[in-house]
């Protein structure tokens, strides 16, 4: 999910299938970080941003040591953003386990992205551009 000033934006959700069941939970999980980022990247190029997960050990993915070519690969993708990892337990995660669990969505080997909040400090800019732009009026 993408969150913005604290309200949700955009949903993503994607099942994983093939060579990536057989991933381990701490890969699967930073697989669904990068993609998410991937996914959104035009808001985040040159903001800082947050990433929330339910998933506790990536909080210290720049401190650890890559222990395999597969997490070294899905790194290597957000090198250039300006974030920031942080826990969030999985009770206070509603929104991703109400979307994990609905039954016309639900694959056997589903995956929940984590959370994503962008702090934009240039829309107020952009709202009062507009009542001075005589074109948009």
């Amino acid at each position: 999910m993408l969150m913005q000033e604290g309200h949700p934006i955009a949903f993503w959700s994607k099942g994983l299938s093939g060579k990536y069941l057989s991933l381990s939970t701490y890969d699967k999980e930073l697989m669904d970080v990068v993609l998410a980022v991937l996914k959104w990247r035009h808001y985040f190029l040159g903001k800082k941003f947050i990433i929330k997960t339910d998933h506790q050990s990536l909080k210290y993915l720049l401190e650890q040591r890559v222990a395999t070519l597969f997490q070294q690969k899905w790194i290597a993708k957000l090198l250039g953003y300006d974030y920031e990892i942080t826990y969030k337990h999985g009770t206070e995660n509603k929104v991703a386990d109400a979307l994990s669990r609905r039954e016309d969505l639900f694959l056997e080997h589903a995956a929940v992205n984590a959370l994503l909040a962008v702090d934009s400090t240039w829309l107020p800019t952009v709202k009062l551009s507009w009542q001075t732009d005589l074109a948009l009026q």
